[in-house]
């Protein structure tokens, strides 16, 4: 039986069309080393919502799975609280086809925001997730997994050549 994941289908944290992320805030640390606790618990998706994109996510043996949407805007599962200190650690299967990520201190607002960047005022539209992405990206043409790309802003800020 063949194990591999379908070009549609993506175990834990994936894809171009479907990107998901730890959403965190910039804010203070939350606690001491102690007090740190897992966003996933496992078994459901109690704590994250869905944003942008039409992609399908459920939980899976333990992981979150996410199936794209073909000819769909990219797919954010988002988590709900924002947290400030972090310590991401994760495994990713991604499919070969697809180019993913997981986005860092990003943020979704409800009414379209502006922001000033090279002389020029910018608006990011209500409800399009936006911030930093540690790219992951497989394709034997690119080699762009580890490079930082601001999504939905600013483009690439540490591009890997």
């Amino acid at each position: 039986m063949n194990t591999a994941p379908s070009p549609h289908r993506v175990l834990m944290l994936t894809a171009r069309l479907l990107l998901v992320h730890c959403f965190v805030g910039s804010f203070a640390a939350a606690g001491a080393a102690e007090d740190l606790k897992p966003i996933f618990d496992g078994k459901s998706l109690a704590g994250w919502v869905q944003r942008g994109g039409k992609a399908k996510y459920e939980v899976t043996d333990g992981c979150i799975v996410g199936t794209t949407v073909a000819n769909t805007p990219n797919s954010f599962l988002c988590t709900e609280k924002e947290y400030g200190d972090f310590i991401l650690e994760l495994e990713l299967n991604a499919d070969p086809g697809l180019n993913s990520g997981i986005q860092i201190r990003s943020h979704c607002f409800d009414r379209p925001t502006q922001y000033f960047w090279q002389g020029k005022t910018n608006t990011i539209p209500a409800g399009r997730v936006h911030g930093y992405q540690v790219e992951i990206d497989q394709s034997d043409k690119r080699r762009w997994s580890g490079g930082i790309y601001e999504e939905g802003r600013r483009g690439w800020l540490f591009p890997l050549a």
